[in-house]
C-alpha cells in the first residue's frame, strides 16, 4: 500500500507509526466523498489472496468517513487473523483502535475491527442478527480455532451493547474484555494518552473473564446470610434445630403421634421466637383437637384443670399466631395448597408451615403421563422453592406405607414413607417419632419416644441421632429427655 508524508503525519499524531501502517495494509489515496475528491487515509479489508474486498476511509483535511460501494462485509484484519496461530485475538471497534493495538505490541495477526460499528441496543438474538452474519461466516471458516477472544470495544453505551452481543455470537465461554478507565473511550485514545508501554501493560494486567450464567469464582458469590434457627426444646441443643427456607418431613407408624409433636414444636417455637405459622390438619379437627394440644402447650397442662380465664388467654394468643388451612371438601390439590401458603404468606407474613398429613392431598397428575412418584418429585420441587422463596420452613407430615405383617416394632426407615424416595432425597431434614411400645410390663400407658433424625442437609440444622422424647400424660406436653429442661 502507498503512503505519502501527510498520511504518515496524520497517524504519527494519533501516535500510529508508519510501520504499523504498513503492518495493517493502510495506504495514501484520493478518494470520492460525496461531490468531492480529497486525500485520505484508507484501511483495506483483504481477502486470503491478498486482494482488496473492501475498503473504508477517512479524509486527512476533514472528519468524513466512506467506505466502498457493495464492498463485502467482513472483519478488518480478518485474512491476516486467519492466516495466523489464532491463540488469542483482540477485537475493537474500528481501524484505527486496531493500529493502536499493534502500535502497543499486540502481533497484527492478532488484532481483529468489526465491521458497521457498534448498535444502539444489545440485540434480542444476535446469533440470528443480519448485523452480525460476517462474524458467523468467519467462525465457520476457522476463526472457531480461537481460543481466547478479548474484547476491547468502546467505553461508551454501544461498546457494552456491541460487547454483550459478541460475546453470544463468539461463545461466553472464550471471551474476555477490557474495560476502558473514565475518560478513555477506546484504544487510540489510551494510546495517545498514556503511551504504547502503559497501553500494552494495561492489555496484560486488565484483561477479565467474561461473566459465564450459572458459573462463578467463589469470590463472586456473596456470603449468604447466617441461617435463623428454631430450637423446639433445650435438650435438643445442636441435635436438631428448624430454620426458614428449609423443608422438613415427619414421618411415624400410625397412633405414635406424629401431629401431636408436630403441633407442639411450633407452639414452642412460636412462644419462644415470636412468629406466625399456619396449620393444616386434614386428620384431626382444628377444634376441638388442634385447640386442645396447643392451649396445653401454652400452660404446660392439661385442658381440663384450665380456667376459663386461662383457655381465653391461650385462644388470644393462637388467634394471634396460628392461621389455619381448611379445604371446604377436605380434598385440597397441591396447587390449592401452594396457592393458600402464597396468600398466608403475603397478607400474615407467616414464617412457617405445617401440611398434616401429604396423603391427603388429591393427585392432580395424568397417571397415563406420570407416575406417583414423579408427582412427588415435582410437588417437593415446588415446596423448595416456595420455602426459599417466601423464607419460611414448610414441615410435611408424610404417612409410611402399610407395614407387612401385625404389628411394628422398627422405626421407620427412608424408604417406608408411602410413595416416593424422592422424600429422603429432596428434603433437607427428614425426622421420625417411634414408640417402641405402647404399655409399660405393668400394664400402664407408656408415652416415651424417640425423635429420629435421619438426615440433615446443613451441619446447622444438626445431625443424625435419636432424641428420647415423652409425652407428659398429666400435662398434655412433650418434654425431652436428654437433659433437664425448664417447662416455660
Amino acid at each position: 500500500m502507498r503512503l505519502d508524508a501527510k498520511t504518515i503525519q496524520w497517524a504519527t499524531r494519533r501516535k500510529i507509526s508508519a510501520e504499523t501502517l504498513k503492518k495493517m495494509n493502510v495506504g495514501a489515496e484520493i478518494i470520492r466523498f460525496g461531490e468531492r475528491q480529497l486525500p485520505a487515509i484508507v484501511f483495506h479489508y483483504l481477502d486470503a489472496d491478498g486482494q482488496s474486498v473492501n475498503y473504508k476511509a477517512r479524509a486527512l483535511t476533514e472528519k468524513s468517513y466512506t467506505q466502498q460501494p457493495g464492498g463485502q462485509q467482513q472483519f478488518y484484519n480478518q485474512a491476516a487473523v486467519m492466516a495466523g496461530p489464532m491463540d488469542e485475538v483482540y477485537i475493537v471497534e474500528g481501524e484505527m483502535d486496531a493500529c493502536a493495538l499493534v502500535e502497543a505490541g499486540v502481533p497484527a495477526h492478532s488484532v481483529l475491527s468489526v465491521a458497521g460499528g457498534a448498535p444502539a441496543s444489545t440485540s434480542e438474538n444476535p446469533t440470528e442478527a443480519k448485523r452480525y452474519e460476517y462474524i458467523g461466516q468467519a467462525m465457520e471458516a476457522g476463526l472457531n480455532r480461537c481460543k481466547r477472544f478479548i474484547i476491547c470495544t468502546d467505553g461508551d453505551s454501544p461498546g457494552h451493547h456491541l460487547r454483550l452481543d459478541l460475546a453470544q455470537v463468539l461463545g461466553a465461554a472464550s471471551c474476555y474484555w477490557i474495560e476502558w478507565p473514565e475518560n478513555t473511550k477506546d484504544a487510540n485514545d489510551a494510546l495517545m494518552a498514556w503511551g504504547a508501554e502503559s497501553l500494552a501493560m494495561f492489555l496484560r494486567e486488565d484483561v477479565r473473564e467474561f461473566p459465564l450464567d450459572g458459573v462463578y469464582r467463589l469470590s463472586d458469590i456473596p456470603e449468604p446470610p447466617a441461617l435463623i434457627l428454631w430450637q423446639g426444646w433445650e435438650g435438643w441443643q445442636n441435635k436438631l434445630h428448624l430454620s426458614p427456607t428449609c423443608l422438613s418431613v415427619l414421618s411415624g407408624w400410625p397412633g405414635h403421634g406424629k401431629s401431636h409433636l408436630s403441633q407442639q414444636l411450633w407452639a414452642r417455637i412460636v412462644k419462644k421466637y415470636k412468629i406466625r405459622v399456619a396449620l393444616m390438619s386434614m386428620e384431626t379437627r382444628e377444634k376441638p383437637f388442634v385447640r386442645r394440644n396447643l392451649r396445653s402447650a401454652y400452660w404446660s397442662k392439661l385442658e381440663m384443670d384450665m380456667s376459663e380465664a386461662e383457655k381465653k388467654e391461650a385462644d388470644d394468643w393462637i388467634e394471634e399466631y396460628f392461621l389455619f388451612i381448611h379445604h371446604p371438601s377436605n380434598s385440597p390439590t397441591f396447587p390449592w395448597v401452594t396457592e393458600k401458603i402464597n396468600e398466608c404468606h403475603a397478607r400474615h407474613a407467616i414464617s412457617a408451615v405445617s401440611l398434616d398429613p401429604f396423603n391427603m392431598i388429591v393427585p392432580d397428575f395424568d397417571r397415563r403421563a406420570q407416575t406417583e412418584t414423579g408427582w412427588i418429585g415435582r410437588c417437593l420441587d415446588d415446596c423448595t422453592y416456595l420455602a426459599k422463596a417466601c423464607n419460611l420452613h414448610l414441615q410435611i407430615l408424610a404417612h409410611p406405607a402399610k407395614p407387612l405383617g401385625a404389628g411394628v416394632k422398627e422405626p421407620i426407615t427412608y424408604s417406608s414413607i408411602s410413595g416416593s424416595q424422592h422424600w429422603a432425597n429432596k428434603s433437607d431434614q427428614v425426622l421420625s417419632i417411634h414408640r417402641d411400645k405402647f404399655v409399660d410390663d405393668f400394664g400402664n400407658r407408656n408415652s416415651e419416644a424417640r425423635l429420629i433424625v435421619h438426615k440433615s442437609r446443613y451441619e446447622e440444622l444438626g445431625y443424625p441421632c435419636e432424641i428420647a422424647m415423652k409425652l407428659e400424660l398429666d400435662q398434655g406436653i412433650y418434654k425431652c429427655l436428654e437433659y433437664d429442661s425448664k417447662v416455660w
